[in-house]
């Protein structure tokens, strides 16, 4: 099951399925959620709008979600003008990219825990993902872009994992 919930936008998509439901229930910190067949992320505003995104097994309100979602009238698919522009397709690549990075700090962690350099591969793959917003804007990678349908972006020049 994939769920995308923008909670400012009253903004609920399951498996395709879009609606505009009363969110008000959900803590005024939870900005998105973004959830996938058993993992999901949660962005959260912070006092500085900031932000932090975190991974979760749950969606918090769940049930209630559910339950306002089967009440809701399916809304018709985004229009042309609906889609997201270029700006925020840049901003949505930041904020997966960053999401990347915070999961890379486990490795360098577990390096220094061992009393180890961290290797060159990690550095590599960690250089590579702070250079790629550079390089879509200097057209060395192509442009994200969006899918209507799940409500997703889709980048696939990420680099490989160590």
């Amino acid at each position: 099951m994939r769920v995308t919930i923008v909670r400012e936008d009253n903004f609920i998509c399951i498996d395709g399925v879009k609606k505009n439901v009363d969110l008000s229930f959900l803590s005024s910190d939870i900005h998105a959620i973004q959830y996938n067949n058993g993992i999901g992320f949660i962005e959260s505003l912070t006092p500085d709008e900031g932000g932090e995104i975190k991974k979760e097994t749950e969606i918090p309100e769940w049930s209630k979600i559910q339950e306002v979602f089967k009440s809701a009238e399916e809304i018709d698919p985004p229009t042309e003008n609906a889609l997201p522009n270029n700006e925020e397709l840049m901003e949505l690549l930041r904020a997966e990219r960053d999401f990347k990075l915070q999961q890379s700090d486990v490795l360098i962690l577990k390096s220094f825990e061992a009393g180890e350099t961290v290797s060159p591969a990690i550095k590599a793959y960690r250089e590579a993902l702070r250079e790629i917003p550079n390089k879509v804007m200097a057209k060395k990678l192509p442009m994200p872009t969006w899918d209507n349908n799940t409500m997703n972006l889709i980048f696939e020049n990420w680099p490989s994992s160590p």
